[in-house]
């Protein structure tokens, strides 16, 4: 593609059918933009790819996978879904800058639609170039940056984290002679990301420090929450775990879902990588998920996560008056298995949860260790009950193991 798409767009992607034209105009795509990806924070908001419709939020899912692919977009996978936002808060100035004078002068066209990085390089270059730069060298120099910058993703996403550390390192140097402070935040961020999983721990956590206190001066709360979770993750592997709880509770009051979100990154790499403090990390994982359960009203996002990892195991029940022993003993192989509540049909005996808030498949293989290593008759519940159970094959107790906010719902 070339900036000659300015003009409104036209492309062969499938909208309605193959090998159909259709076209989006400025206006729409405009309005678009405005009213899905930016919210009245001036923050980004996430949009929803429903596979059924066809439609992300009413744009065509081809015009957002495009948007994705050339990074105007940048795909964030919950729970088996798939949500978009805008690739960088940089984008939000320009983008309600440009709208504002289109729609007062109708006279530009909207700049690089469905384009990437032309539109990275003719919008944000374009506005922020000319706004904030006062020459062509230092455009030249953003502009290098930025491709940089989203190379080095790709590479993270790509699994390569030392060609991701090259790429990152490179627009990190190139973004600090700008005095782009929002960016190099965000930079060092992924940075710190690529040269923890490189195996580069106190880099890291040097590149993550620095973003975090930048982030938080600039207030840039879901960056801040994804770098402070980040940032505990790494001092948990590093066997610092005294500032662990701080700032994944200081994550927690940002955004309770990213907190969540990057907490399972980070389990699923200090479980690869046999780091420390892994089953300290799980624990708190669980604690915030059994307060987000809590929660009378959570927002759909947060509910469609809870849903999806809401399965617990029982793998015993045992006599009120044994179970503490029995406790102890499973808790050499399973650390957070707990006493639930006793059932109502008969008190004297009380369940022990040997795992929590799993998915169906995480479920499944929790249920199959425990019987290999037991020899006993595990089965599944439903932690919070107004979500559905649609795992299949799994044993589900008819029966009522109950407590105050949890119960093991029937097999459908």
């Amino acid at each position: 593609m070339t900036s000659s798409a300015f003009s409104p767009i036209s492309t062969s992607a499938p909208w309605p059918a193959p090998g159909k034209k259709r076209k989006l105009k400025n206006k729409d795509l405009r309005g678009w933009v405005s009213a899905n990806l930016i919210t009245s924070a001036e923050t980004r908001a996430t949009v929803y790819r429903d596979e059924q419709t066809g439609k992300t939020e009413g744009l065509p899912n081809a015009a957002a996978k495009i948007l994705e692919e050339e990074h105007v977009l940048r795909e964030e996978p919950r729970h088996g879904l798939i949500w978009y936002e805008l690739a960088h808060d940089l984008l939000i100035g320009p983008i309600r800058e440009s709208n504002r004078q289109w729609f007062d002068s109708r006279r530009k066209r909207f700049m690089a639609i469905i384009l990437g990085f032309s539109y990275i390089a003719s919008t944000v270059l374009f506005l922020v170039g000319s706004n904030y730069f006062q020459d062509r060298s230092q455009e030249r120099e953003f502009k290098d940056a930025t491709e940089e910058f989203a190379v080095g993703r790709n590479y993270l996403l790509d699994n390569r984290p030392a060609d991701a550390v090259a790429s990152l390192q490179s627009a990190r140097d190139k973004v600090a002679k700008l005095n782009e402070v929002q960016t190099l935040a965000s930079v060092r961020m992924f940075l710190g990301e690529a040269l923890y999983l490189g195996g580069k721990l106190d880099d890291a956590q040097v590149e993550l420090a620095t973003a975090e206190k930048a982030l938080n001066d600039l207030n840039s709360r879901d960056d801040l929450a994804r770098v402070k979770v980040d940032l505990a993750v790494v001092q948990a592997s590093v066997g610092r775990w005294a500032v662990v709880p701080t700032l994944v509770q200081e994550a927690k009051q940002i955004s309770l879902l990213k907190t969540l979100e990057r907490l399972d990154w980070g389990i699923g790499t200090i479980r690869q990588r046999h780091y420390p403090f892994l089953d300290r990390l799980r624990l708190q994982r669980r604690d915030l998920l059994k307060e987000a359960a809590a929660l009378a009203s959570p927002p759909s996002e947060l509910k469609q996560y809870i849903c999806y990892h809401n399965l617990y195991v029982i793998g015993f029940s045992e006599r009120t008056s044994k179970a503490p022993a029995k406790l102890e003993d499973i808790k050499k192989v399973y650390p957070l298995a707990e006493i639930g509540a006793p059932g109502k049909l008969n008190p004297q005996y009380v369940p022990i949860i040997v795992d929590f808030f799993l998915t169906c498949e995480e479920a499944g293989n929790v249920l199959n260790q425990v019987q290999k290593d037991y020899k006993s008759h595990p089965f599944v519940g439903g932690w919070d009950t107004s979500c559905p159970l649609p795992c299949k094959g799994l044993p589900f107790r008819i029966g009522d193991w109950s407590g105050a906010r949890h119960q093991t719902a029937q097999s459908p």
